[in-house]
């Protein structure tokens, strides 16, 4: 599951909440689920490094105080602009990865 950002931000969007309720609903319905956050940013955002890991931050927060998740179930990861596309705002993202025990 991706969420994408505005330049500059780690502001969740409303597309990117509603498909962290889904998220969050799926590891409620596990106990066992872990989630991986990895945050991204565009090769010329400033603070890159920064700014993707407060980008999976922002997923990670809102699916513990909104949703009750464990946060050790959670695990965090800033990636700058490793990975980037020459889509500069689908550099701009967090990827939630979902490990789940039952299918």
């Amino acid at each position: 599951m991706t969420c994408n950002f505005t330049p500059g931000s780690a502001r969740l969007s409303n597309i990117c909440k509603a498909k962290l309720d889904d998220v969050a609903l799926k590891m409620k319905q596990d106990p066992a689920a872990q989630a991986q956050v990895i945050g991204y940013s565009d090769t010329g955002e400033r603070g890159g490094q920064a700014l993707s890991a407060r980008r999976a931050d922002s997923v990670k927060n809102y699916l513990v105080t909104r949703h009750g998740i464990d946060p050790a179930r959670i695990k965090v990861e800033g990636r700058d602009g490793q990975e980037a596309t020459s889509d500069k705002a689908e550099n701009r993202r967090a990827v939630v990865i979902l490990t789940t025990t039952t299918q």
